[in-house]
């Protein structure tokens, strides 16, 4: 785990696709970019789901 940006980020390995991610364990969700979520391979990324669910962000 690393120290970057004021924050703990970590390596993950998802579907053979290595990603970094803050670690935020008051976060009740987990996020992924458009962009990290396209470079998993097609054959095996998972299909997502439209929701009606709204985020807020918060800090301090």
């Amino acid at each position: 785990m690393d120290l970057w940006d004021n924050g703990m980020n970590t390596k993950c390995k998802i579907l053979n696709e290595t990603f970094t991610f803050l670690v935020d364990n008051g976060s009740t969700a987990s996020l992924m970019s458009k962009r990290a979520y396209d470079q998993i391979d097609h054959l095996q990324k998972p299909k997502l789901i439209e929701t009606q669910n709204k985020l807020k962000g918060a800090d301090g």
